[in-house]
């Protein structure tokens, strides 16, 4: 009859916040296993929440939020803040990424924290919502399912998504607890928004946003701020790497035995090199050296008088795109003759 009463009052107060709305219908799931605990020193009652949850044993927490209560809120007095971390990530298009969602509970004792989050589906796809290793979870005795108690909703079309965690009193009061771990795909190219992936936060005791309510008996939502995700998104490179400033080049000494074969890429890049023409990138066996990834370099050796060589260098950038083309590097070796006790030099033959 308690519990009758209590959800009449409920429903003529008109607006319940989303976490009171997940957290009723846990109890219409659960309603055979579960604890209800009053409060009747609480006159006005705006909704009660209960998590109710079986493991061994009944076991449920409550959350109580007073009308009366929430508008004297003490929540001024602890801050709490829900984020992003990293608070900023630079990516390509196709690129998966993670972001951890942190509750900062500011010294206060937290037993509730719903995080609600929006996405943009045109250009990011949410592939999973982990609660694994949340602070929530750590000495958690309210456990279904054999694990801590949680209210995951995620709506794939309209881009929703809502995370809601508890732990009996004394709750948590980390200030960079994690609360789960989103995975993402970028779908498409993105200007340094901090709208498309956002945790939606108005006020405090507002009935449509994030809530983080404290272990006080009156259900007070403390939640004072959340933090911004800077996003931008750029179209995938698929241009593979420009080579110049081949060398040695035209007619070295006739003294020359070594030199180095050296290239230049316009991108961070590895480079291998051919004697013969037309060498794919994957059947090259002779790599240049950098410290850099710009500068490239090889030794040659046991090189003759009069001879021409030609090498054809081919490079790959970090990300897989190839050069398909041959980069010819040709040089030769004078020729060193004798007339009349005199030395002179004249063009070599080709080297392949």
């Amino acid at each position: 009859m308690e519990l009758k009463k209590q959800k009449n009052e409920g429903a003529e107060a008109g607006k319940f916040r989303p976490i009171d709305k997940e957290a009723g219908e846990v109890v219409g799931l659960w309603k055979k296993s579960f604890i209800f605990v009053t409060r009747t020193e609480m006159k006005t009652w705006k909704i009660v929440l209960v998590l109710a949850f079986v493991a061994g044993l009944a076991t449920a927490i409550v959350a109580v939020v007073s009308f009366d209560r929430e508008q004297k809120s003490r929540a001024s007095l602890v801050p709490a803040r829900i984020f992003f971390t990293p608070a900023s990530l630079s990516l390509e298009e196709g690129e998966q990424f993670n972001v951890d969602l942190n509750l900062d509970a500011a010294g206060g004792n937290v037993v509730v924290s719903r995080a609600d989050i929006s996405y943009n589906t045109s250009n990011l796809q949410l592939l999973s919502s982990s609660t694994s290793g949340s602070a929530f979870s750590s000495e958690n005795a309210c456990v279904y399912n054999s694990k801590p108690c949680e209210i995951i909703n995620n709506d794939p079309t309209s881009g929703k998504l809502s995370i809601t965690l508890a732990k009996p009193s004394p709750g948590i009061s980390s200030s960079s607890g994690k609360i789960a771990t989103l995975t993402f795909k970028a779908l498409k190219p993105i200007n340094s928004s901090t709208s498309d992936l956002k945790i939606n936060f108005s006020s405090q005791g507002s009935y449509s946003d994030s809530d983080v309510i404290l272990d006080d008996g009156n259900g007070t939502d403390t939640l004072s701020g959340v933090g911004l995700l800077s996003l931008s998104v750029i179209a995938p490179d698929t241009t593979a790497p420009v080579i110049s400033g081949g060398s040695p080049t035209g007619e070295l000494s006739f003294s020359t035995t070594q030199t180095d074969l050296s290239v230049q890429a316009n991108e961070k890049s590895i480079c291998k090199y051919s004697k013969t023409a037309g060498t794919e990138y994957s059947s090259m066996v002779d790599s240049l050296s950098s410290s850099d990834s710009l500068k490239h370099a090889a030794s040659l050796s046991g090189l003759t008088a009069g001879t021409t060589y030609n090498y054809y260098v081919r490079c790959q950038d970090l990300i897989g795109n190839k050069t398909t083309s041959d980069y010819k590097v040709s040089f030769s070796i004078a020729t060193k003759t004798t007339t009349k006790g005199k030395s002179s030099t004249s063009p070599g033959k080709t080297k392949k």
